[in-house]
């Protein structure tokens, strides 16, 4: 049952997540300007961060629910929300933490290797 659970959350995250190759193509192909096209473009970014986030914490629920040990209840019973909640919340934090300052030192390293060329 657990199995299954893992598969219909994976399932709805990826269903979410749109092309913003498409939107792009269609506003370059009708030339289309002005406040309508910019927030289009706007909630397609923020919804590929979205599908980034849900994606990340499925992937830890999912740790959660199918690595080996004592089985986690999933009962529906606040003491169970409670204890998936304890376990689940830190790990995600410390998971996109993790990732922020891998993407802020890649960051800084990209900088550094554009302004190398400069001071040659």
């Amino acid at each position: 049952p657990q199995l299954r659970l893992v598969v219909s959350l994976f399932s709805g995250t990826l269903a979410i997540a749109r092309s913003p190759a498409s939107a792009i193509a269609v506003i370059k192909d009708l030339q289309a300007d002005g406040t309508f096209t910019q927030t289009v473009l706007g909630v397609t970014m923020v919804s590929d961060v979205v599908v980034i986030l849900l994606f990340s914490a499925t992937t830890e629920l999912a740790h959660m629910l199918l690595e080996p040990g004592p089985e986690p209840a999933t009962d529906g019973s606040a003491g169970a929300v409670g204890r998936i909640l304890v376990a689940f919340v830190p790990r995600v934090a410390a998971e996109l933490g993790a990732s922020c300052l891998h993407g802020i030192s890649l960051a800084g390293l990209c900088l550094l290797a554009l302004q190398l060329p400069r001071s040659l």
